[in-house]
């Protein structure tokens, strides 16, 4: 955690400083190692190029699936999380989206982390979840994410218009930030602490819950503190909860599944073969100033391959098309 150590003890304009070059150097990172013409994480829709209109919910939409991306995500790329149709029960192939348009998060991160004291890298994964709960205004829900984005519908035709103006910067403080918004934020402050990490667009099973897409980090690095390398996979969305020692439920905590290896090899196998990363569940008691894994007879498969979410009109219920 070399630059965390680095900012604790700079002032809040050194602080302003750093953290802009280092975003900086990270911008210009990201758009050297990307493809010329990449521009989307998550379901190409037709590149949203055309408009095309679906008028079959069970035809395969036309769309490529970039469901894995590593490292920075820079200014300018945009999240395609579904598709959707609108109250006149047209198929838009527009989709569902933002861009990634602010990175004020970062600096706001170091200002809150740079006084606390962590013990090691768990402590840190914690503080994130925190912070993005409080950036996001968990609990101050007014608005559903499509019912947000569709306030700048002007009528039926402006439905297919590729919109431009959507931004991830419009979930601050509104309480509707859902499983993609926490991990690109979350990939981005962990790559900025030079932890090597990467975003799935995939879905998650569980023994209690229906299958659904989900959004979620797969990490690697080394823990100076225990002198080993750790690999893992972390859900900033779908967490685990806290319970004191009577079992009532008294916060959440980041899902994290250490994994043995992490490569390129494990990672098409489980794309081409369409094989889980089946994780234990568990939850944590408090006990003293410590959290203590308690595990059960249930299970998370994590996916890499997706279905695509496809939204419905006023957001009633959520269908899927298979990729």
């Amino acid at each position: 955690m070399s630059y965390l150590d680095d900012i604790k003890d700079l002032e809040d304009n050194e602080l302003e400083e750093f953290v802009y070059n280092r975003i900086t150097l990270l911008e210009e990172v990201a758009k050297d190692n990307s493809e010329d013409d990449f521009d989307t994480i998550g379901y190409l829709l037709e590149k949203n190029k055309t408009n095309k209109i679906i008028y079959d919910i069970d035809e395969e939409l036309n769309c490529e699936i970039r469901c894995l991306y590593n490292g920075y995500i820079r200014k300018g790329l945009r999240m395609v999380y579904g598709a959707t149709y609108n109250e006149y029960g047209k198929f838009s192939s527009a989709g569902c989206y933002y861009y990634v348009d602010c990175d004020d998060y970062l600096l706001d991160f170091c200002k809150y982390i740079k006084d606390v004291d962590l013990i090691d890298e768990y402590d840190l994964f914690t503080e994130i979840k925190v912070f993005l709960d409080y950036y996001f205004g968990k609990g101050r829900k007014s608005l559903d994410r499509e019912d947000m984005f569709k306030l700048i519908y002007k009528d039926e035709d402006s439905f297919y218009d590729p919109i431009v103006e959507h931004g991830i910067s419009w979930f601050k403080d509104k309480g509707n930030a859902l499983c993609s918004e926490y991990s690109i934020l979350a990939q981005n402050i962990l790559t900025f602490f030079g932890i090597n990490t990467s975003l799935v667009m995939g879905r998650v099973e569980q023994d209690d819950k229906e299958a659904e897409s989900h959004a979620y980090n797969l990490i690697s690095y080394h823990s100076d503190k225990y002198n080993e390398d750790v690999n893992a996979l972390i859900d900033f969305a779908d967490c685990t909860h806290v319970v004191d020692m009577n079992y009532n439920t008294i916060g959440t905590a980041p899902y994290i599944y250490e994994m043995e290896e992490l490569n390129d090899e494990l990672l098409d196998d489980l794309l081409e073969n369409q094989k889980p990363i089946v994780c234990e569940d568990y939850i944590y008691m408090m006990m003293g100033n410590e959290l203590i894994p308690l595990t059960f007879d249930s299970n998370r498969n994590y996916f890499i391959n997706v279905e695509i979410p496809i939204y419905l009109g006023p957001i009633s219920e959520k269908k899927y098309i298979k990729k």
